[in-house]
C-alpha cells in the first residue's frame, strides 16, 4: 500500500512538473486595434513578474490594475490586448528559492533611461528590448536600497523572441501578426 501511494505521489509530481513547463498562451485578440508589447528580462534569480504601466495612469489595485504581462521561464515577456497609448516598464518581481518574492520598482532606482515610453499604435507589436539585471538583489523587506543594475543586451533580439513566442500564440490571432512582423524583419 505504501509503495503504491509513493508511486502515485511521484507520478503526480512528475505530471505537475511537466505541466508547469508548458508556457500558457496569451489571450485571444480582443479587438483588432489592440497591440502587444514584448521583450526579455534576465537575472541570476527567476523573474516572475514584469510590471507595465500606462503613461499618466494611476493604479490602485484591486480597483484599477496594471496591464497583465505574461513572463515565461526563459525571461521572455508578453503583454497583449493593450489599447493604443503610451506605456513604460515600471518594475519587476524576482523569486529567490521557493518562497521568497520581492518587488523591485525601477522608479525607486531612478533608472530613467530604461523607463522609456513605448508607443503602442493600433494593431502593432512593440519590441521593448532585452535587459540583464545584475548586482545584488536584496530580498530583505527592510532594505532601503537595492544594489542592482539594469542594462540593455543584444541577445535575445526581436526576431529570436518572436520565433519563441510564435508557437505559444497558436490559435490566438497574434500568430498572424507575429508572422507578418517576422517577414518584415527578414527583408
Amino acid at each position: 500500500m505504501r509503495k503504491t501511494l509513493a508511486r502515485l505521489v511521484l507520478l503526480g509530481s512528475v505530471l505537475l512538473s511537466g505541466c508547469a513547463q508548458v508556457p500558457a498562451p496569451p489571450l485571444e485578440v480582443q479587438d483588432p486595434a489592440n497591440g502587444m508589447i514584448f521583450g526579455s528580462i534576465r537575472a541570476d534569480v527567476m523573474i516572475t513578474r514584469v510590471v507595465l504601466h500606462e503613461y499618466g495612469k494611476f493604479y490602485m489595485p484591486p480597483f484599477v490594475v496594471p496591464p497583465k504581462v505574461q513572463v515565461y521561464p526563459n525571461g521572455d515577456f508578453v503583454a497583449v490586448n493593450l489599447k493604443p497609448g503610451k506605456y513604460y516598464l515600471a518594475g519587476f518581481t524576482a523569486r529567490k528559492g521557493l518562497s521568497e518574492f520581492h518587488n523591485f520598482r525601477l522608479s525607486a532606482k531612478n533608472i530613467s533611461p530604461y523607463m522609456t515610453v513605448i508607443n503602442v499604435k493600433p494593431g502593432s507589436l512593440q519590441y521593448v528590448g532585452s535587459f540583464r539585471i545584475s548586482g545584488r538583489l536584496q530580498f530583505d523587506k527592510n532594505a532601503k536600497a537595492h544594489e542592482f543594475y539594469i542594462t540593455h543586451t543584444y541577445y535575445p533580439g526581436e526576431r529570436e523572441i518572436l520565433r519563441r513566442i510564435y508557437d505559444i500564440t497558436d490559435g490566438t490571432g497574434w500568430q498572424d501578426r507575429i508572422n507578418q512582423r517576422l517577414k518584415y524583419l527578414s527583408m
